[in-house]
């Protein structure tokens, strides 16, 4: 009836919570018969029986919403309008009887007069019923540790305030201790808030808890990897990978998450080549960028030019002028003796981002290579100039000795 009253998302249900539910709806219903069958006119049936449809429709709405994937307030513009016509037809029939006979169309004042009520009442929640996300936060405000809003809330909030999702994520543990969404959302805020002991204790403490959550696996495998536990990240990835598989779970953000640090904790453990695989599919599952260039810099460490070439290329295609997939490109081209096309990547990384230090080196060392050497002595004095403290202008200058002491700044002597 009135939408912004209560939770549009109710925490789960409880023995107490359940018993007050169905006594209510019982009550209803009776109330509902007693009242055709005390007023007793063909309006008072219809509105007793419109009623019963309403409390169906809100059954099945209930029913339908079970799953958690959708806030159960989605479904009251369906059952809302069998609520209040229930509630206008039942004040027609009540007019109609108890008015007096000089009252023309009484019965149709009271019943529009409810309707108007209504369509006051649900219209006034028309921003709250038109989003999802303002029903978890309006949920959110009403029940501030309700573990399945939370759940829904979680990425949002740690995108936009880490601290307060943390803060969140503490109130309803403490309510519940084996609430996993909750302990997954503050094993990420930690790691967000750069935590990394209290991320990856509560990883630990989180896996023993929730031992079968592939949330909480995802949460913890990177803490844990990021803690340089590989071989503990290790197992919490492919536990969560084989819940994921068992279920037939389509979450590809989680078999991202689940992928990218198996990869690390692979990578830790010193088998590159299985990490790139683990690395190779998290990113088929939509990982970041950063796992991108992650897998590009150990498959150029791995000599697999060919991977780390795909790797880059894929993100150059999502944006043209990203500094560090310029650079690579210039890097497998030096690896590969390409003298020409390294040259021009790293200058090309150098016009997008002229403080990117190491392609400034790294030109300065093909170019002398390659006997280009005025083009090098260029480049070692702008290195020397913009970085005088960074430790490789030293070997920058002992590289070309022979030039004359006066051509280079005096402070990397």
């Amino acid at each position: 009836m009135t939408p912004g009253a209560l939770s549009p998302e109710p925490p789960p249900a409880t023995a107490m919570r359940a018993f007050i539910a169905i006594a209510a709806v019982a009550a209803i219903l009776a109330t509902a018969r007693r009242f055709s069958q005390a007023v007793h006119t063909r309006l008072a049936a219809i509105g007793g029986a419109l009623f019963w449809f309403a409390i169906a429709a809100a059954a099945l709405a209930t029913l339908l919403a079970s799953n958690g994937t959708r806030p159960l307030a989605r479904a009251i513009p369906f059952v809302a309008p069998l609520v209040w016509a229930a509630m206008a037809v039942s004040a027609a029939a009540v007019a109609e009887r108890v008015a007096r006979p000089s009252m023309h169309h009484r019965a149709l004042v009271a019943g529009l007069g409810c309707l108007a009520l209504g369509a006051i009442s649900v219209g006034s929640s028309a921003s709250l019923l038109g989003s999802e996300t303002r029903m978890y936060e309006r949920a959110l405000e009403l029940d501030p540790d309700n573990e399945r809003v939370l759940q829904h809330l979680g990425k949002d909030m740690l995108a936009r305030d880490p601290k307060t999702a943390h803060e969140a994520a503490l109130r309803c543990l403490k309510r519940r201790i084996d609430a996993c969404a909750c302990h997954a959302i503050r094993i990420d805020a930690e790691l967000q808030l750069k935590d990394l002991p209290s991320a990856t204790r509560h990883a630990r403490t989180a896996a023993s808890i929730c031992p079968a959550n592939v949330g909480v696996d995802a949460a913890a495998a990177q803490a844990l990897a990021r803690s340089n536990s590989h071989a503990d990240a290790l197992a919490a990835a492919d536990r969560g990978i084989d819940a994921l598989e068992l279920t037939g779970s389509p979450a590809q953000e989680l078999g991202a998450r689940l992928h990218e640090a198996r990869g690390s904790a692979l990578e830790g453990l010193g088998q590159p080549a299985e990490a790139l695989a683990a690395f190779g599919r998290a990113i088929e599952l939509g990982a970041s960028r950063e796992t991108t260039l992650r897998a590009a810099a150990l498959a150029i460490q791995n000599e697999d030019y060919a991977a780390a070439e795909s790797y880059t290329t894929s993100m150059l295609a999502q944006n043209a002028k990203d500094a560090d997939a310029l650079y690579n490109q210039g890097l497998i081209a030096h690896k590969r003796g390409d003298y020409n096309k390294a040259r021009e990547g790293y200058l090309a990384t150098l016009r997008v981002d002229p403080e990117f230090a190491v392609a400034r080196y790294n030109v300065a060392l093909l170019t002398w290579e390659q006997g280009v050497n005025q083009e090098a002595i260029s480049h070692v004095r702008r290195f020397l100039d913009d970085y005088p403290d960074d430790p490789r202008g030293a070997q920058l200058t002992k590289m070309i000795g022979a030039v004359s002491a006066t051509e280079l700044p005096q402070h990397n002597r």
